[in-house]
């Protein structure tokens, strides 16, 4: 009787252990879901809205179209995303007309976020390089880019990013 109520006791304290264990886990993990969910939905392939179109809405011709396939609307939204960049960007000071630079010099690129550029977003703010003729992401690094402009990126603080001391800063 007495070795009854101990292994129902050891088995009920195992039961609540578990439980405790599981339940702050899933704390945990639904907050960092939370707080990462825009990445999440993205490497998901998922979405948290739908849009439905509301019978009664009036809609209004434009003259804009484009084709929803292949290398031409790859090339639009590459073309629209440099131009939102473009027109964001400002060059606060020229100081020597040192601006804009010829293609062939030689520039460094700082910060751990230059090797590992973050391209998420979501809503309006979401932006994404997929080639439809691949069917793959197209995303270049800061170095490719800089590099098929003509530059030459300082390969020391690149190392020191990618695989150096540097490389183990990570945005959280």
């Amino acid at each position: 009787m007495k070795t009854n109520k101990l292994f129902s006791k050891l088995l009920w304290g195992i039961v609540t252990g578990l439980c405790a264990v599981l339940t702050a886990a899933s704390v945990v993990l639904a907050v960092v879901a939370n707080a990462n969910s825009a990445a999440l939905n993205m490497a998901l392939g998922t979405s948290t809205m739908q849009t439905e179109k509301d019978p009664n809405a009036i809609y209004y011709d434009t003259d804009y179209t484009f084709e929803r396939n292949g290398e031409n609307m790859f090339k639009e939204d590459s073309a629209a995303i440099e131009e939102a960049e473009a027109e964001g960007a400002v060059l606060l000071w020229n100081k020597g007309t040192a601006l804009p630079l010829a293609g062939n010099e030689e520039v460094s690129l700082l910060s751990h976020s230059s090797v590992d550029l973050v391209e998420c977003g979501s809503g309006s703010g979401f932006t994404s390089t997929f080639d439809y003729n691949a069917n793959r992401e197209v995303t270049l690094t800061m170095k490719e880019a800089f590099e098929s402009r003509g530059f030459t990126v300082n390969p020391t603080l690149w190392k020191f990013y990618e695989s150096g001391a540097g490389s183990k800063y990570k945005r959280t």
